[in-house]
């Protein structure tokens, strides 16, 4: 799209006009060195800005269907598209493939547009690494309630970024450390890595049974898993929330470690107790991807399903037919939430896919109260209708009757696009754990 860039972020450059003047036609130029003739669409989309191209979604993919063959070819000869539009093959699509293909693009470029005009006003509230200040000096406790929010944005973490804030602990830990104890259970992710990253070996603290046992270690290591009793023993959370699992392992530790200090990567500065040092602050609410579905946030938690439950369908596989009833009986895995029921699962998935549908949760122990699938008859009638607003109506009547504690209430929504209007048409929180997105 000319004068349009989809590359990382921090690589724009800031002030870029929101123009979408000449977009599609540029995209689909840029490699085939043709012209689709879009350039009165793209004017058109000019005067509606990204909000009202949101609203004629599926108006502006059928124009460019018209021009499926110009689509096609360009996304033969162009990785660049290929990128925008998360498809490798560009010949021979069928339609419905390469309707999913005009979505993305033209969502790269609704995108884009936005992200321009907040830029461009100083205002972009979107979090992809969260600006948290590294840890080390305790705040003062405001009322005591380590869950209060304080006033700031809601970060999403995710297992990439957990990675990284894994190494910035280790700067801070002393190199007398002899032995690393992780805090069963969600601790020892943290543990495991420091302890390969510093070559020393690992013990378990397991709560639930108020002891400490070897972890075990491969042959890296050597054959010995003991633990220096006269050596300093780094005991290692991931998060520390209220600070009462930190207190409630100290007389563990204090018995069986002695020498012990205490490590985690994120800390809420409203905790009650805090570790001797940590890698980031992180207020409350904040999100975790690697725990997020099972969490204390999961009675609050209303879930899209493909891309949230399990991989989003294919292109190409949206058939309305023996393809896609394959993708449903088959569909691999992606967030599996077990801790308690699902409150609410809203999908596009049609009503007649509600059997094959219900025996894939079943099938992977994934429990639910209410389960809403599209009443559209057909595929056709489906993308006529306005999905967003769908998941937003009834996102909006459960949440409404809904009590969280303690809160927020969340929609996890598989397409940043539709995160960012279902949220806007609800005005509730809404996640698209893919982007790291929170609206």
């Amino acid at each position: 799209m000319a004068g349009i860039s989809v590359s990382p972020r921090h690589l724009r450059p800031p002030g870029v006009g929101v123009v979408l003047t000449g977009k599609i036609e540029g995209l689909l130029r840029l490699k085939s060195g043709g012209s689709c003739g879009c350039t009165t669409l793209a004017a058109q989309m000019d005067e509606w800005g990204p909000e009202q191209c949101d609203a004629r979604r599926e108006y502006i993919i059928d124009r460019m269907m018209e021009n499926k063959q110009m689509l096609t070819d360009a996304l033969s000869v162009s990785p660049f598209l290929q990128s925008v539009a998360g498809w490798t093959v560009g010949t021979g699509l069928l339609d419905p493939a390469l309707r999913v293909v005009a979505n993305r693009l033209l969502s790269a470029s609704i995108q884009q547009a936005r992200e321009n005009l907040t830029e461009a006003a100083s205002v972009r509230k979107l979090q992809v690494k969260p600006r948290v200040r590294t840890g080390g000096s305790r705040m003062p406790i405001r009322n005591g309630n380590a869950f209060r929010h304080i006033d700031g944005p809601t970060h999403f973490i995710t297992s990439a970024q957990f990675q990284e804030d894994i190494k910035l602990l280790l700067g801070k830990i002393p190199s007398d450390i002899t032995a690393i104890a992780g805090v069963a259970r969600s601790g020892l992710s943290a543990a495991t890595m420091i302890s390969m990253y510093l070559h020393l070996p690992m013990i378990t603290i397991r709560q639930t049974m108020n002891d400490i046992v070897p972890t075990g270690n491969g042959w890296r290591l050597g054959g010995s898993t003991h633990v220096d009793p006269k050596g300093k023993i780094l005991v290692v959370d991931d998060t520390v929330m209220t600070g009462n699992s930190l207190k409630a392992i100290e007389p563990l530790v204090a018995r069986e470690l002695g020498n012990a200090i205490y490590a985690a990567v994120y800390v809420n500065p409203l905790a009650a107790k805090k570790p001797d040092f940590w890698a980031m602050d992180l207020q409350w609410p904040h999100l975790l991807e690697w725990n997020l579905f099972n969490s204390v946030l999961s009675p609050s938690l209303a879930v899209d399903f493909d891309g949230i439950l399990c991989r989003d369908c294919p292109p190409g596989s949206d058939d309305d037919g023996p393809k896609y009833l394959d993708f449903i009986s088959n569909a691999l895995p992606l967030y599996v939430p077990r801790r308690v029921p699902i409150p609410l699962i809203v999908t596009a998935r049609l009503e007649k896919y509600r059997e094959p549908t219900e025996a894939w949760l079943r099938r992977h122990r994934i429990a639910w109260h209410k389960l809403v699938m599209h009443p559209a008859a057909t595929l056709r009638e489906r993308q006529a209708d306005d999905t967003p607003a769908y998941k937003a109506r009834h996102y909006s009547q459960w949440a409404s009757t809904h009590r969280a504690m303690p809160g927020p209430i969340i929609f996890a929504e598989s397409e940043d696009w539709q995160a960012r209007r279902i949220a806007q048409l609800s005005k509730r929180m809404t996640i698209c754990p893919s982007t790291a997105g929170v609206y």
